[in-house]
C-alpha cells in the first residue's frame, strides 16, 4: 500500500469514528429531549436535526 493510500485510509477511520461518536450523541440527545417537556422536546430534536445534517458522511467529506 502506497503512503498516500494509508494516509488517506488513516483520515477516512478517523472521519467515521468521529461521526459515529457524534452520532451517539446526537441519539442521547433526541433520547433525554423525548424524557422531557413537550417545547424543549421540539427545540432539542430542531437542533437534533440540523447537528445529523451537518455530521452525515458526504457533507463531512465535502468540509475537508
Amino acid at each position: 500500500m502506497s503512503p498516500l493510500a494509508a494516509h488517506y485510509l488513516e483520515i477516512l477511520t478517523m472521519l467515521s469514528s468521529a461521526i459515529s461518536k457524534k452520532q451517539r450523541q446526537l441519539h442521547y440527545r433526541k433520547n433525554r429531549a423525548r424524557i422531557r417537556g413537550s417545547k424543549s422536546k421540539y427545540t432539542m430534536y430542531q437542533r437534533y436535526r440540523e447537528e445529523k445534517a451537518q455530521c452525515s458522511l458526504p457533507t463531512a467529506m465535502e468540509q475537508r
